[in-house]
């Protein structure tokens, strides 16, 4: 197959190689095993329709997989902000027994429900579903400056 080598500036025979791409979504790192075209001539990679096609139909699959969440980050992460099981499952707009199963890692949880479950946490997705997960979470601090930033405002 021929394609075009910018580095070449021509039009040069190429050789599909597999290759793992990683990136990151609104705080959701999405990887997946996709295609590089590489130039014969010079070793660089070179542009390639059918790479790129066959790369966004892997993008598209990875992204929209449904994933587990890690037990251990989301109870913690709901619980210091001494939100209840109940209160989270309205804001889902799930029954509380389906929230349940997802908070255990017995249900597969849906990108929107884990952007929407990051968003009410204040975290990035990645630490819902992260299986390396230590306390605390980013969001540590930034609880902890809105407890002041309240008790400082009802003080007034």
């Amino acid at each position: 197959m021929n394609t075009y080598c910018t580095h070449c500036q021509d039009s040069t025979p190429v050789t599909i190689k597999p290759t793992t791409i990683a990136m990151n979504v609104d705080g959701l790192t999405i990887q997946f095993e996709g295609q590089m075209a590489v130039c014969d001539q010079c070793g660089h990679e070179a542009t390639s329709q059918d790479c790129q096609q066959y790369n966004g139909r892997q993008f598209r699959a990875e992204i929209n997989k449904p994933r587990l969440l890690n037990p251990k980050a989301a109870l913690h992460a709901r619980t210091t902000l001494h939100l209840s099981a109940d209160y989270v499952a309205h804001c889902l707009n799930i029954p509380l027994a389906v929230f349940t199963a997802i908070e255990t890692g017995a249900c597969a949880v849906t990108p929107s429900q884990l952007k929407a479950l990051a968003t009410i946490y204040l975290v990035e997705p990645d630490e819902l579903i992260n299986p390396d997960f230590t306390e605390p979470g980013t969001y540590r601090r930034e609880v902890d400056d809105l407890r002041r930033y309240v008790r400082r405002s009802t003080k007034t």
